[in-house]
């Protein structure tokens, strides 16, 4: 038992295993639950969710993120930008490949389905268990009718690439992302009111900057946010908007409003903003992060929870005024390992880490050695 466990905790630091495996024996002890990109995060009620991300990485919980457990499919493989639920039990998943994934059983099992897009698939939105949309590489806006079985491509243009879909009803919708031969890339909104069979680029931005994501309250109030800092809003329906970004130089990934005033905003820099006044002013409510925050899901109530790189997932239950960090662990690349007893063990590696664990690996500790030198190996004489 204390062989396997120093060899389990040894392939997690050197491979950086990415999802828990019970059929293989092997548990991903640190960093918990992943060390992924966490892309997108669904919470389907308080309890149930979903994070997905980098190799191919979906985890599920139960228990509002204290545990985390794969659902990976097995037969496919990419990295998954985008989810959405429409119901408790029916979801999408999208990204780097032509193909989406969907489940009608909350993750205990996932189908693929081709879309026809050779290019990636960055965002999906779902309208009802039928209707939905993709957005993607070179300006790709795809449409299903039929729970994502089959896609008919309504517009592809390759000087432009898309990153964000919504849709209010049936017949209007707005994609962002950037257009390109302009000497610099620039942010791009587009707007349909017929389904998306047809298009209209309706602002095109005059800075270098790429629109990453795009949320709208109404058919009248709606943001648009990007890079750079870059925050736009629309109170006619999309066809004017003004900038309001001035509180931030960071990409900006993903916001939610539970109102035309209060709404959050996640940033690349690892703070979550908040605005009280529909986006006027913008007040910083979580800092302690330095890892990129991709998502938002918001549940009932106060209740919401956030997903990032790193395997960052924070929650908050009081609106978001303090967030905490679900996921813990220590990143860094190792070169050794050295247990002196089935409790008690080191591991050391690259820019002088050294860590120590007193529970078997469960937790481990940063201890300063004051050099910025690669360890390759560590041994120790006695059991001290």
């Amino acid at each position: 038992m204390r062989h396997f466990k120093f060899l389990m905790v040894l392939f997690v630091f050197v491979f950086s295993l990415n999802k828990s495996n019970a059929q293989s024996g092997w548990f991903l002890q640190d960093p918990y639950p992943t060390g992924e990109y966490l892309y997108s995060v669904k919470f389907l009620n308080q309890s149930t969710g979903f994070v997905s991300g980098s190799s191919n990485t979906i985890l599920k919980t139960t228990n509002s993120g204290l545990n985390w457990t794969s659902v990976s499919p097995t037969n496919f493989s990419m990295t998954y930008y985008s989810n959405f639920f429409v119901n408790e039990n029916t979801g999408f998943l999208s990204g780097t490949q032509s193909f989406i994934i969907k489940t009608t059983n909350q993750g205990q099992s996932w189908n693929k389905y081709e879309t026809g897009n050779n290019y990636s698939n960055r965002s999906i939105y779902f309208l009802n268990e039928n209707m939905g949309w993709i957005a993607g590489g070179c300006g790709t806006i795809l449409k299903t009718n039929n729970g994502g079985m089959g896609w008919q491509i309504l517009i592809s243009s390759c000087d432009s690439y898309l990153s964000g879909i919504r849709f209010i009803n049936s017949d209007t919708g707005w994609a962002v992302g950037y257009v390109t031969g302009l000497q610099t890339t620039r942010g791009l909104i587009s707007k349909t009111t017929n389904g998306g069979i047809n298009w209209n680029r309706v602002f095109i931005d005059t800075d270098n900057t790429n629109y990453r994501v795009v949320y709208f309250r109404n058919s009248y109030t709606g943001w648009v946010a990007g890079d750079n800092g870059r925050l736009l809003k629309s109170t006619d329906g999309g066809e004017n908007w003004i900038i309001q970004n001035n509180f931030t130089s960071s990409y900006l990934f993903d916001m939610h409003f539970k109102d035309e005033n209060t709404g959050w905003i996640s940033s690349g820099s690892g703070k979550i903003y908040k605005t009280i006044n529909g986006g006027s002013e913008w007040i910083e409510t979580y800092t302690e992060n330095s890892e990129s925050i991709y998502s938002f899901s918001f549940t009932e109530g106060n209740n919401a929870f956030a997903s990032g790189s790193g395997g960052t997932i924070l929650s908050t239950a009081d609106g978001g005024t303090i967030w905490k960090k679900l996921n813990k662990g220590i990143k860094g690349v190792s070169r050794s390992i050295h247990f002196v007893n089935e409790n008690t063990g080191f591991v050391a590696g690259m820019y002088g880490l050294f860590l120590k664990t007193t529970n078997g690996g469960t937790d481990w500790n940063f201890k300063n050695t004051g050099f910025n030198a690669t360890f390759f190996d560590i041994n120790f004489l006695d059991n001290f």
